[in-house]
C-alpha cells in the first residue's frame, strides 16, 4: 500500500503489476496494469514518498524502479532523492564502463525505470 493510503499495488504470477485505488473492498475492481518483468512478481514497495514503486522479479531476477505521478507533498524535493538518482546515476555508469571493458561478461540484474502514469479509475 502507498504511504499515502491511496493506491494498493500488487504483483502476480503473470508479471504483472497492478495498481487500485484503496480501499478495494469489490470484486473485479478497476485497476491500472503495467508490464515489463518476464516472470512472477515476488517483492513490491512504494518509496517513502510515492515517488517510486520498485518491484522484483523472480526468474528474471529484475528490479525495476516505476516512477509514479501521485507522489505525496515533498517528493523529489529533498537531498536524499537528488543523492539516490546521482548514485543511481553512477552504478550505471560503471556497469557500462565494465561491459565496455569485459564485452563478454554481462550483469545479471537489470535496473529499468518506467513512468507510471495515474491512478486507476474509480470502480
Amino acid at each position: 500500500m502507498s504511504n499515502s493510503k491511496k493506491i494498493l499495488a500488487t504483483g502476480d504470477d503473470f508479471s504483472l503489476v497492478k495498481l487500485f485505488k484503496y480501499p478495494c473492498t469489490v470484486e473485479k475492481a478497476k485497476y491500472r496494469e503495467f508490464t515489463g518483468h518476464s516472470s512472477h512478481v515476488c517483492k513490491i514497495r512504494f518509496s517513502k514518498f510515492d515517488k517510486f514503486l520498485i518491484s522484483v522479479g523472480g526468474n528474471d531476477k529484475c528490479v525495476f524502479i516505476w516512477e509514479t505521478d501521485f507522489a505525496m507533498e515533498g517528493a523529489g524535493n529533498s537531498k536524499q532523492d537528488e543523492d539516490f538518482n546521482e548514485k543511481q546515476d553512477e552504478k550505471q555508469d560503471e556497469a557500462n564502463e565494465f561491459n565496455d571493458e569485459e564485452e563478454e561478461v554481462k550483469p545479471k540484474k537489470k535496473v529499468a525505470k518506467k513512468k507510471v502514469e495515474s491512478e486507476p479509475e474509480e470502480a
